[in-house]
């Protein structure tokens, strides 16, 4: 998404205070330098921690991409809480200097504005660095970046893409950082870690001990669908049909409707001869989610499926 804030280097902060009497009451307006530097009571609310539970695919773009966080929506009539989150592509895409950005909001829907928006800004091992108060009470209006407003003012889709926590999208989106291997054997028994060498490495970051990698990480992760997945579409890349089957049919098993599951284990079924019996998985999975052999080809990019699977 595009950012809300200027995306410049570090800036002299300049405060000015201005004194403005508006129905009889003084306002006082802060001009700051960025993340962190508003001095209103306000902005001193705490921000929301990285979401840990489900996250909708929101938007996309060249330096991060938007979730939002669907166990962290309530609503009050018009009016919608929400958590919003941005994982930057590397780890200072964010205002070029953080790797995420958490932020609470209030959303009229029917006014469509924005309000009491507060954000943390965090680094890649998920340390909060600084936080801002961004639009107070009055809010703001909505533009177009807003893209939680079109979902969470609207009833819920019938079609959306849910990833499992940040450290999920971390691993989907990020580039990872260059001593992860080294930090990885450093920290034999760390699961998140171990988690992420192996969705690297499926993710075009070969390495000889990818498969051996992958394995400790499921180990690691026994009840992660990301991590079994991850492992699977690397055995069904190296033709190991029968143990891809055994993992897209353990990941479905704990996500009966999980549409990349099922799209690979019809694909592990066509690759291991059985055309007639796949069908059903191809078909129930673009019914979950239309786009999910574009999710496969972008996060397993040595993997791409031929042109008539690509539809029903």
């Amino acid at each position: 998404m595009a950012t809300r804030r200027s995306n410049a280097g570090p800036l002299v902060v300049t405060v000015v205070l201005v004194a403005a009497v508006l129905g009889g009451g003084v306002w006082w307006l802060t001009q700051g330098g960025g993340p962190g530097a508003g001095s209103t009571p306000e902005a001193t609310a705490v921000p929301p921690p990285l979401p840990a539970g489900p996250l909708q695919l929101l938007s996309a773009n060249v330096d991060d991409v938007q979730f939002l966080a669907t166990d962290q929506v309530s609503k009050s009539g018009d009016v919608v809480q929400a958590t919003v989150l941005d994982v930057g592509k590397t780890a200072s895409s964010i205002s070029r200097r953080y790797a995420f950005e958490a932020k609470r909001e209030s959303v009229d829907c029917k006014a469509r504005r924005i309000g009491d928006e507060v954000a943390g800004y965090y680094d890649q091992s998920g340390k909060l660095v600084t936080h801002e108060l961004q639009s107070g009470a009055l809010g703001r209006p909505a533009s177009g970046i807003d893209a939680e407003v079109a979902v969470v003012c609207a009833p819920p889709a019938a079609h959306a893409r849910i990833a499992p926590g940040w450290k999920a999208v971390q691993r989907e989106v990020q580039v990872a950082p260059d001593d992860l291997a080294a930090r990885a054997k450093a920290a034999p028994t760390d699961p998140e870690l171990w988690a992420w060498v192996c969705a690297n490495g499926v993710r075009g970051h070969w390495s000889p001990s990818l498969p051996t990698d992958c394995d400790r990480a499921v180990q690691l992760n026994p009840t992660s669908t990301a991590t079994l997945l991850d492992r699977a579409f690397l055995k069904l890349t190296l033709r190991h049909i029968p143990q891809a089957q055994a993992d897209f049919a353990k990941a479905i098993a704990m996500d009966p409707n999980n549409a990349e599951a099922l799209y690979g284990r019809d694909l592990a079924r066509v690759i291991g001869g059985d055309r007639a019996g796949s069908k059903a998985d191809r078909d129930h999975a673009r019914a979950l989610d239309p786009k999910v052999v574009e999710w496969i080809e972008r996060n397993y990019r040595d993997f791409q499926v031929s042109e008539p699977y690509r539809s029903h």
